[in-house]
């Protein structure tokens, strides 16, 4: 795991050494054990070092081809490298080193940059150069776990594995996109290209891009859409969902034992849900010693129980961190600088504690069981969405011909009958025509008059992209039978997009504040190409979600885990009422034209939800940081002083 950075000058302009240098200055905490640049006419990379295979100064990077001909940056893990070398080796390719870098490098070298992604299989995102073509290729892993950004400016193509490395390039400017940071607010998230700073781009997971002299290319290999096969899915109503069940456990055993590879010790995250439980349970068996670790945050809902018992179930230690309030406020501006973007997840701190408390005990790597959820049905919107659609489909004979007067229930302004007619309208959309052009929106709101309004805002905020992919999901899955499948696959699959890769910039991000390198076995090539054509009963069956992955795990952990409710990361509205009064005199209001006269207002009803109060603070904080420039340790010490004071609205 480590960071990479570079810039290639397109207008000749020669390349310099301070600049790269300051860039990875910035991520220092990405690889702390090595640094390294390359800098000739044009040309700059810079790479900084987190050793975990071959730990010797044979790993260095930028790592260049004996020839000279080719040169690469590279942050990630390759964990079928070994097979790939044997295929080297047998084209006469001769190796300096042990590490999986190398292998990357020659595979880009001798195969074509367009054919070796495709036979990777591990998180990565590389810049390589070609000096044969003179053309630099830069490139991200299917699903984006590893982080990858880029800008082009005034004739420069500037790449880094973070945003604010890019920002130390004197040639660009630091700047909020307003419409970004609205849409942050109003869906929890940014998807796609999008980042909270206006022409800073993230490169999309499953592509690679070549950049010539005149003209940048980008290239999908994999895409969730596009590699739905419907024939597959369609077939698998043929298979039982328990013959299943073998095959998953074979693929997540072998992920979680490729997965360990290295020269340095593995650790997992176990918080004691299944997915989690089940990766220490593997894992155990490759690493009779295995610790694992969760957080037990102060006013949070408790992990650490659930961890113990399945601890003394596989025979692991469990290494229980504690985290005050006190402390996770004062690292909430911490981690939004190191995510470089407002908070999604209120989990971000108690993740970064643990991975600093892996680090303290000597540890480097990480299991973690994200995934999971996405790739097999695991969240509750998923369930929602098989069960609307299993009753809309007793309606679709009678929906084709109705009218929207005929589907609501006119009894004025009672109370009751309102309640009454919002959940008709819910269950009962006016035409299946009409519902299929928003198939399965996670939050799904059939009156017509919403469905304008949406329409409206997703246009401005998210360039529509959200309202598009699920036309191309209705279309790539429409010669399915069943619409509760439908939903339940779509939903899933649309999640591949959004939550899932916010939730891997989390992982990423948090992890490498510590040094730690986190790996994510649920989301190996093998379980991604089986998640998505499996008999949909697998993710939903028996009023059971991720039926599938709890079957399996029934096998090995106690059933009062692996049956347990889902809890997800929560805590009460307690902390964040402290940092209400930043906003007040706060950059916020000026971001988003609030009328001074109305500021009372706004922030009471802030007051009063918990998700929007976070998203909204969050974009205060993140303003603060990287627009004003101030302090994340300074910030943090006014929201301890806030909470000791008890000073909110």
């Amino acid at each position: 795991m480590c960071g990479i950075a570079g810039f290639l000058n397109k207008d000749g302009v020669r390349a310099n050494d301070n600049i790269i240098n300051n860039m990875l200055e910035v991520m220092n905490h990405r690889g702390p054990d090595d640094h390294g640049i390359y800098t000739k006419n044009n040309l700059a990379f810079g790479h900084v070092r987190l050793s975990i295979v071959d730990l010797s100064k044979n790993g260095s990077q930028p790592f260049t081809t004996d020839d000279g001909q080719g040169m690469l940056v590279y942050n990630g893990e390759l964990y079928n490298y070994k097979q790939l070398k044997s295929r080297l080796i047998g084209e006469n390719v001769r190796f300096k080193s042990e590490t999986d870098t190398e292998v990357f490098l020659y595979a880009l070298h001798n195969w074509g940059v367009e054919r070796a992604v495709k036979m990777f299989e591990g998180m990565f995102a590389f810049a390589y150069f070609d000096f044969r073509s003179n053309s630099l290729w830069i490139g991200r892993d299917r699903l984006g776990i590893k982080p990858l950004y880029y800008k082009i400016e005034n004739g420069m193509f500037i790449f880094a594995s973070e945003i604010k490395s890019i920002l130390q390039h004197p040639e660009v400017k630091c700047e909020p996109d307003i419409v970004a940071l609205a849409t942050h607010i109003s869906h929890e998230y940014l998807e796609g290209t999008w980042t909270s700073f206006k022409n800073i781009v993230s490169a999309l997971p499953g592509t690679i891009y070549r950049i010539g002299d005149n003209s940048t290319d980008e290239i999908t290999y994999f895409d969730v859409i596009d590699n739905i096969d419907v024939d597959a899915l369609k077939d698998s109503y043929k298979v039982s969902p328990h013959d299943y069940v073998p095959q998953f456990q074979k693929i997540i055993r072998e992920s979680v034992h490729s997965h360990m590879m290295g020269d340095v010790p593995v650790a997992t995250f176990c918080s004691g849900g299944v997915d989690s439980s089940l990766i220490t349970a593997y894992a155990k068996e490759l690493n009779p010693n295995l610790v694992a670790y969760v957080a037990s945050v102060e006013d949070a809902l408790p992990e650490s129980d659930k961890a113990r018992v399945v601890g003394k179930h596989l025979g692991v230690e469990i290494r229980e961190v504690k985290y005050t309030t006190h402390e996770y406020l004062y690292d909430w501006p911490k981690s939004i600088w190191y995510n470089d973007s407002p908070p999604v997840y209120r989990s971000d701190q108690a993740f970064l504690a643990v991975a600093k408390a892996c680090r303290r005990d000597g540890i480097k790597v990480v299991l973690t069981g994200e995934g999971s959820d996405e790739l097999f049905g695991g969240y509750e919107w998923h369930e929602d969405a098989y069960k609307i659609w299993r009753y809309r489909k007793l309606w679709i004979p009678f929906l084709r011909r109705a009218k929207p007067e005929a589907l609501r229930w006119h009894w004025g302004q009672n109370p009751i009958f309102q309640y009454v007619n919002k959940y008709l309208a819910f269950m009962a959309p006016v035409t299946l025509e009409e519902l299929e052009h928003r198939t399965f929106s996670r939050f799904p709101t059939p009156n017509p008059n919403q469905v304008h309004q949406i329409l409206r805002k997703s246009c401005v905020e998210d360039g529509a992209q959200r309202s598009i992919r699920y036309q191309k999901l209705y279309e790539k899955l429409s010669p399915l039978k069943r619409h509760d499948h439908k939903a339940l696959l779509a939903i899933g699959y649309d999640d591949m997009y959004g939550h899932l890769l916010n939730l891997l910039q989390r992982n990423d991000r948090m992890g490498m504040a510590a040094s730690i390198e986190s790996r994510i076995p649920f989301l190996d090539n093998s379980m991604i190409d089986f998640s998505m054509n499996i008999n949909p009963k697998c993710r939903y069956r028996k009023k059971e979600r991720k039926w599938l992955v709890k079957e399996a795990a029934a096998k090995i952990l106690p059933k009062e885990i692996v049956y347990a409710p889902k809890m997800g990361f929560s805590t009460s509205k307690k902390p964040y009422k402290y940092a209400l009064p930043l906003i007040r005199n706060g950059l916020v209001p000026q971001i988003f034209n609030w009328d001074s006269k109305h500021l009372d207002i706004i922030l009471n009803e802030l007051n009063n939800n918990r998700y929007a109060l976070y998203s909204v603070i969050g974009v205060e904080l993140w303003a603060r940081i990287f627009i004003n420039g101030e302090s994340p340790e300074e910030l943090g010490d006014q929201l301890v002083f806030n909470y000791k004071h008890n000073i909110s609205l």
